[in-house]
């Protein structure tokens, strides 16, 4: 116990203990077959220009043919290089079929691509200072067509883009500080590129990053645009942006990605630096006047969203997951990448997210709930997806993942970069890791956490042995992170070693009791003393809201029904707020979405709008039945359907945008993430 505990600490129980992490998993994820896409052996070679890409954009087209991304050149984040041959659209073929995989290349000289999307089949890229569109996806067959084959939409954001409406309080630009249209000027852009679209009823999303000092990443330095930290959209008219039309959001500070979820919110990841001790996931709703927390130091031009977050227009959205940062470990999110929402499969919707300085993959989990005035908040729990190791073919090696997304049956896909670091360099055994649902997957893992109004509620995939449900087997952690000026500072303790592999220092709070539901589907944590945001402890200084964040440590002593250890060592849960639900043993928990590959899935289809969900049925000979259950999987509403016949299901008065259905026939299941 640390000497400078406060009576009222000990009094309170409360101890300062080390964080104890456990240790990344030793086997791969369970639930997948892991293998790789063998034409993208990048091998061991070396050097900018030497034909080692990297992954920085994955979507697909209608037909099943993958667009990917990719780029040789990644080091030179700071402003624009040539256009080069091997930054470049290909398209790839067979990729679900079992046989050979075929790469044709469309598209290419672009200067370092960060993003594409796919709408009707029309590929748009987002690159370093502007965002085309790929005319067509079958140019002819020779390297000028190919080179000629982009077409700009608009610039990246400049100083003097503003529409000629109001600007924030006291925006300046000095000539010194902004690079003009063409941004070569090293001074207070670092990373402003236009990162990963995604589209969403005729408008696209992407991050744009706020203004850093290059070297150093430090905020004491002006913006260099209006759209500094910006989630940015526009449609596909949209020839120059304006800050009316063109702004959804802000706030970000080092934005790598983002990912669309139901009902067409955002999931930013942001990565940690000045004023965000730790990396990010915050949910955006476009043009709701959010911001993400990242401001400009003191006695220096606001950025535009914290500018109106000062004049009380914008309300701050804290993060809806953080996890453990550890630089020299390479442990943690230390510089998250793009996430991806999953739609299916056992995980749908949870959020997959790679990281290009640590290794392996991370899943989140959300957990929605109501606060005080009964909004509705989500929150999410971060576990350990794959672990990644630096040696052997454990998760995906020494690569860091950049880029993930979700196959039409189901399989994940995750693009990597050249070695773990910013813009990763060096050799890299594969460019592409696929992960293939099991048939019958033997893994016992927690699926996810609530929060209760005593505690916890871990969600289980497996039967528990409720002998191995005891205390014992459970830590439960809390720390505080503020938003502080110095780069990497603000997470407990304030001590900027902390990031150098220094162990998290967390108040341990104590477990009361453990118990099982009736099921043996869910545990029961009951832990005294929890704390969420703004319920500070004695000293913490610095930006006005205080966070908590909460760590898990789960033993592999936790057994399955079946004797199977658990494979969730560890979870790290964002406290923005505290349950007001009871805990219940008697609820039955639903059936993980189904892990086989399901006839329906041809034969059920679905058409939303706002406030009401059409089941449409196409050569079904037999009856159906559908169950809506909502994201804790409780049975909201069943229906009978007879063959042939679409069904009408309108959203539950309580409407939660997101929910599981479930089609049943002749013994088959089909089970879709959907919304209204």
């Amino acid at each position: 116990m640390s000497s400078h505990l406060s009576k009222f600490h000990v009094c309170q129980i409360f101890f300062w203990v080390v964080a104890s992490h456990a240790a990344v998993p030793t086997i791969p994820n369970g639930v997948y077959d892991q293998t790789t896409i063998t034409p993208f052996t990048i091998g061991s070679c070396t050097g900018e220009g030497a034909g080692c890409s990297g992954v920085y954009g994955m979507s697909w087209l209608s037909d099943g043919r993958m667009v990917l991304l990719t780029s040789d050149y990644q080091q030179h984040g700071q402003m624009p290089y040539p256009g080069h041959p091997r930054s470049k659209v290909t398209l790839l073929s067979g990729l679900t079929g079992g046989g050979s995989v075929v790469a044709t290349d469309i598209a290419t000289h672009f200067k370092l691509p960060t993003g594409v999307e796919v709408v009707n089949d029309r590929i748009y890229v987002s690159d370093m200072d502007s965002v085309y569109m790929v005319p067509t996806n079958s140019p002819s067959n020779d390297s000028l067509s190919r080179m000629n084959n982009r077409r700009r939409m608009f610039e990246t954001p400049t100083p003097t883009m503003f529409g000629g409406n109001t600007a924030p309080t006291n925006f300046a630009f000095p000539s010194s500080q902004s690079g003009g249209g063409s941004f070569t000027v090293l001074t207070s852009h670092n990373h402003h590129y236009v990162f990963t679209p995604v589209y969403y009823q005729g408008k696209f999303y992407a991050n744009y990053a706020g203004a850093t000092l290059n070297g150093n990443g430090s905020a004491n330095l002006n913006p260099a645009s209006f759209f500094s930290g910006a989630l940015l959209s526009w449609d596909t008219t949209t020839t120059q942006l304006d800050t009316n039309a063109n702004r959804a959001g802000g706030g970000l500070r080092s934005p790598n990605g983002n990912c669309l979820g139901p009902g067409g919110v955002i999931f930013s990841a942001d990565n940690q630096g000045s004023y965000l001790p730790m990396c990010t996931i915050t949910r955006f709703k476009p043009f709701t006047n959010q911001f993400a927390g990242y401001r400009q130091d003191q006695n220096y031009t606001p950025n535009f969203a914290q500018a109106a977050y000062d004049r009380g227009q914008w309300k701050y959205e804290p993060p809806v997951a953080v996890n453990y940062y550890d630089q020299t470990n390479h442990a943690g999110w230390v510089s998250l990448a793009q996430p991806f929402y999953l739609t299916s499969g056992p995980y749908a919707g949870n959020l997959l997210v790679g990281d290009m300085n640590s290794r392996g993959m991370w899943r989140v989990a959300f957990d929605t709930l109501q606060d005080t005035t009964n909004t509705q908040n989500i929150q999410g729990a971060v576990f350990f997806f794959t672990p990644g190791a630096a040696t052997g073919g454990l998760g995906v090696g020494n690569n860091g993942i950049n880029r993930i997304t979700q196959g039409p049956d189901g399989t994940i896909y995750a693009g990597v970069l050249r070695g773990v670091g910013n813009w990763g360099m060096g050799p890299a055994s594969n460019m592409i890791y696929k992960f293939t649902p099991k048939a019958n997957p033997t893994q016992f893992e927690v699926l996810s956490i609530r929060s209760l109004q005593d505690g916890y509620e871990l969600i289980l995939n497996r039967k528990v042995n409720p002998a191995t449900a005891i205390a014992a087997n459970f830590t439960v952690g809390q720390r505080t992170w503020v938003r502080k000026s110095g780069y990497g500072l603000g997470a407990m303790s304030s001590n900027p070693a902390q990031y150098q592999g220094v162990t998290p220092v967390y108040y341990n709070r104590p477990i009361s009791s453990v118990s099982v539901s009736t099921d043996s589907m869910r545990i029961h944590l009951v832990v005294p003393g929890i704390k969420r945001i703004n319920q500070v402890e004695s000293g913490v200084k610095g930006d006005s809201i205080v966070h908590w964040h909460t760590q898990f440590t789960i033993s592999a002593n936790l057994m399955s029904i079946s004797g199977a250890a658990n494979y969730t060592t560890e979870a790290a849960y964002a406290q923005n707020w505290i349950s007001s639900r009871t805990w219940d043993p008697a609820i039955v928990t639903a059936v993980a979405p189904s892990r086989h590959l399901s006839l329906l899935e041809n034969k059920v289809w679905f058409v939303s709008k706002p406030g009401n969900l059409r089941v449409n049925v196409d050569n079904m000979s037999s009856p159906y039945q559908a169950i809506l259950r909502d994201p804790q999987g409780r049975v909201l509403l069943v229906r009978e359907g007879t063959p042939g016949t679409s069904m009408e299901i309108a959203a539950p008065k309580a409407s939660q945008s997101v929910y599981l259905i479930e089609i049943r026939s002749d013994g088959d299941s089909y089970r879709k993430i959907v919304t209204f």
